[in-house]
C-alpha cells in the first residue's frame, strides 16, 4: 500500500474512533422525533421505529427498475421510502449527520427479515462517493451500511473497486429521464484494484433506490468487468 493509501486508512480509523467517543460523550437522540433514546432502543425510538413502513416486493415491484441490467439478480430492501415520512428523516440523519446507529438498525432488521445469509456472498460493494462529496460529508453512508452487513455475512466490504470520478447533481428533484442522463458514465473501474469478477458472488449496497438510474450505471460497469450475477440491497426503496 502506498503512502496515500496508508493515510486514507489512518483517516478512516481516526474518524471511527472519534465517532465512538462522541457517541459516548453525548446523549443519543432519535433522529426522527428528537426524543432521547432509552436503553435498548437502536437508531430510532420505539415509537418511531413502529411507524416505519416495511418494503414489500409483491406490492411495490421496485425490482422492475433494474431489469434492464443483464447481470441483475435479486433486489432486497428493508423499508419503503416516502418523501416527508419517518423513513426520509431516518435516512437523512444517517446520510448527512453521522447517525451510524441507523445502519445498525437496518442491518439488524435485514438479519431477521431477509434471506441474505443464504446467498453465499463473498464481496459487498458500496456505491462510492466522488472525492468532492466525500470531502464534504466525511464518510460514505453506503460503505458504513455495507460493513455492518459484511460483519454479519462474513465477507469483504469495499467502495474502492469501482470509483466515482465526478460529482453528480442531487437526484431528489430530477425526473426519471434526467436521472438517467446524469448517471450515464458516472462510475469507472479502479485501475489500482481488481479481482476475479466472474468468480465473485456480489451484493451491491446503497441507502435508497429511487428510479434505479445510479444503480443501473453501476451494474453496467460490473457487467463490463465480467461479473455474472449481482444482487442489490438498499436500506430503503422509494414507493408511491
Amino acid at each position: 500500500m502506498d503512502w496515500a493509501g496508508k493515510l486514507r486508512v489512518a483517516g478512516d480509523i481516526g474518524r471511527h474512533i472519534l465517532r465512538h467517543l462522541v457517541e459516548l460523550a453525548l446523549p443519543s437522540l432519535c433522529p426522527a422525533c428528537g426524543d432521547r433514546l432509552q436503553a435498548g432502543e437502536l437508531g430510532l425510538c420505539s415509537y418511531c421505529a413502529r411507524q416505519l413502513s416495511p418494503y414489500r416486493p409483491v406490492l411495490h415491484y421496485a425490482e422492475e427498475r433494474l431489469w434492464s441490467s443483464r447481470i441483475f439478480g435479486q433486489h432486497y430492501s428493508v423499508y419503503a421510502y416516502r418523501m416527508g415520512g419517518i423513513e426520509q428523516r431516518m435516512i437523512h440523519a444517517f446520510k448527512y449527520h453521522h447517525h451510524y446507529a441507523v445502519a445498525r438498525l437496518i442491518s439488524e432488521r435485514a438479519r431477521v427479515s431477509l434471506p441474505l445469509a443464504e446467498q453465499g456472498y463473498d464481496l459487498i460493494l458500496a456505491i462510492p462517493l466522488s472525492r468532492e462529496r466525500f470531502a464534504k460529508r466525511g464518510y460514505n453512508q453506503a460503505l458504513v451500511l455495507a460493513r455492518y452487513l459484511a460483519e454479519w455475512l462474513g465477507c469483504e466490504a469495499s467502495d474502492k473497486y469501482i470509483i466515482r470520478p465526478r460529482h453528480s447533481k442531487s437526484h431528489a428533484r430530477l425526473s426519471g429521464i434526467e436521472r438517467r442522463m446524469d448517471s450515464a458514465e458516472l462510475f469507472e473501474p479502479n485501475p489500482k484494484l481488481t479481482t476475479d469478477w466472474p468468480q465473485r458472488r456480489i451484493l451491491v449496497v446503497d441507502d435508497v433506490l429511487t428510479t434505479g438510474a445510479t444503480m443501473l450505471c453501476y451494474l453496467n460497469i460490473l457487467e463490463r468487468l465480467g461479473a455474472r450475477n449481482v444482487d442489490v440491497f438498499t436500506a430503503t426503496t422509494a414507493v408511491r
